[in-house]
């Protein structure tokens, strides 16, 4: 028998602490796969999940920690 180390990669939310249950073996691998299930990395570099994340009457995002991020661009426009 052999014990072995092998190095995984998943998201974790910036906001609520959320885990996404997959694991993957590249960071890019991650990423790619976690953003067709809503989860967002914003300009700023933080990871938010959709629990976390509204779209507010400008049809910007809003994070439940009060961030306002531009849609196109993810970038930080204002703090609540």
């Amino acid at each position: 028998m052999s014990i072995i180390t092998r190095l995984f990669y998943g998201l974790k939310c910036d906001i609520c602490g959320h885990e996404d249950e997959d694991w993957y073996d590249t960071p890019e691998e991650c990423r790619r796969d976690c953003e067709h299930v809503d989860w967002l990395h914003l300009c700023d570099g933080r990871d938010v999940c959709s629990d976390c994340i509204t779209i507010d009457h400008n049809g910007n995002y809003v994070t439940k920690d009060g961030g306002v991020y531009d849609y196109e661009t993810l970038r930080l426009i204002n703090v609540k």
